[in-house]
């Protein structure tokens, strides 16, 4: 049992003087000659557990590499985490190499007076329902195998043991409630993402940082599909500039050092959320201060961060590229102002007097100067009908002009509408965007004309 960890050595108490130091910034400059003591070897270890965690919690995060599933044993009331690797916010493994389960009703019971004290309260038939559970791992290291050493440096008589390694592991530990969300960086990428709402000023607007992404991001979409990877490129650069420029390594809040402070994004107490429980149901048990496990109404697991291998990435990556500028069809473009319904308009018998009907408010005023009626004269060419009265209906859906009448000798009559800068626009502001039966445009802040060529005597 040399290799088997002394538990006790793995309590808060020893947290950290069991973890190793880590020093990413001096590594050891060895010359010929050179005597070799303890603080040597320190200096080496440190410098690749320093880079090493550096790395990890730096450039991969938080996530689950393989394993660490969480079941319920119903039959004996307990939650099972399979063996599994994890890396927690520092970017230290949580490593643990088999399966462990946790008693629920034992875990009651050892908690029941606390929880009571805060709340808790017990059904009619006794029972207790727990709203809100969540199984969290974090690193601890436990001393392991004791070796003779001297007690003083030189002392050839005195001798004791020590221990020779520290075994990484993981503690598990079930809560009462779920754990605050951890900070997300890279918060304007993830806007731009389209991953996260903004941050709303007192008002319950967007604060202007998180406008100006909403902004840029909305450009982007507008524009046709070969101009929006270089311009999401320019974005992506920039905003990750931005969003790198605002992170910092932790530090405790009373100001203490701590194993990784000023150096890593986090330092402990660091939580790996593994699963939540929702409902979980205990009711008491045979032996007085006994509680027993009676049922548990979901567990979530499924959306917890996860690391994901490179090369299935790529593949990923390549084919998302594939499916958005390949062959699939580019996605339909918006339709925001409103339309002239073209069916509804009549231009026989050619009284002098047109109706358009839109499909939304016009807003009052600027559909003055924005129609234009000509009649096509066999042998004479087109001739303008000059519009001298335009009107808006009450609730801005039709339009009214007269124009003098169409001569009966025309064969062809074109009506144009909302062809004039300023545009023609709908009470919400977005410009006119032709006839309900045209394709839409590419960028619907640019509006379009309402056409109509009609023969006489045709639909």
């Amino acid at each position: 049992m040399a290799n088997t960890p002394d538990l006790c050595t793995c309590s808060d108490a020893n947290l950290e003087a069991t973890t190793l130091p880590i020093d990413p910034w001096r590594s050891l400059a060895v010359h010929f000659g050179m005597l070799l003591g303890v603080d040597d070897f320190r200096t080496i270890d440190a410098y690749h557990r320093g880079k090493h965690w550096l790395h990890g919690s730096w450039l991969h995060g938080e996530g689950v590499v393989w394993g660490l599933a969480p079941s319920l044993v119903a039959a004996q009331g307990e939650l099972r985490i399979e063996a599994g690797l994890a890396i927690d916010r520092a970017g230290r493994e949580l490593h643990l190499d088999h399966a462990a389960c946790i008693d629920l009703g034992k875990w009651f019971a050892k908690h029941a007076e606390q929880l009571f004290e805060d709340g808790l309260t017990p059904e009619p038939d006794g029972s207790v329902r727990i709203a809100d559970a969540t199984v969290r791992a974090r690193f601890v290291g436990c001393l392991d195998r004791q070796v003779p050493a001297m007690v003083e440096p030189c002392d050839g008589a005195g001798r004791t043991t020590a221990y020779s390694r520290v075994f990484e592991t993981v503690e598990l530990e079930l809560i009462a409630g779920l754990m605050p969300a951890g900070p997300r960086p890279y918060r304007r990428l993830r806007l731009l993402a389209g991953l996260d709402q903004p941050r709303l000023d007192e008002d319950g607007n967007p604060v202007a940082e998180d406008q100006e992404v909403i902004d840029t991001r909305a450009t982007i979409l507008a524009m046709s599909g070969a101009a929006q990877p270089p311009a999401f490129e320019q974005a992506f650069r920039r905003y990750a500039s931005l969003d790198a420029a605002e992170l910092a390594p932790a530090e405790r809040e009373d100001g203490s050092s701590a194993l990784g402070s000023g150096l890593l994004p986090a330092v402990d107490p660091v939580y790996f959320v593994l699963a939540t429980l929702e409902g979980l149901v205990l009711r008491p048990g045979a032996s007085e201060g006994s509680w027993v496990f009676d049922s548990l109404e979901a567990l979530h697991w499924q959306d917890r961060p996860t690391h994901v291998a490179v090369r299935p990435l790529q593949d990923i990556v390549a084919a998302a590229l594939l499916a958005c500028c390949g062959d699939s069809p580019a996605p339909a473009p918006v339709v925001a102002g409103p339309r002239v319904i073209r069916r509804q308009l009549n231009l026989d018998p050619g009284p002098g007097e047109l109706h358009l009907d839109v499909d939304k408010p016009i807003a009052p005023g600027t559909e003055q100067g924005q129609l234009d009626v000509a009649a096509f004269v066999p042998g004479s060419g087109w001739v303008p009908l000059a519009v001298h009265t335009i009107e808006l209906s009450t609730d801005g859906t039709r339009v009214r002009a007269g124009f003098p009448e169409i001569p009966a000798s025309a064969s062809t009559v074109r009506v144009r509408f909302g062809h004039n800068e300023p545009p023609v626009l709908g009470v919400d502001g977005w410009p006119l965007a032709g006839a309900d039966d045209d394709p839409p445009g590419v960028d619907p802040h640019h509006g379009r004309p309402f056409v109509h060529t009609q023969r006489r005597g045709a639909r």
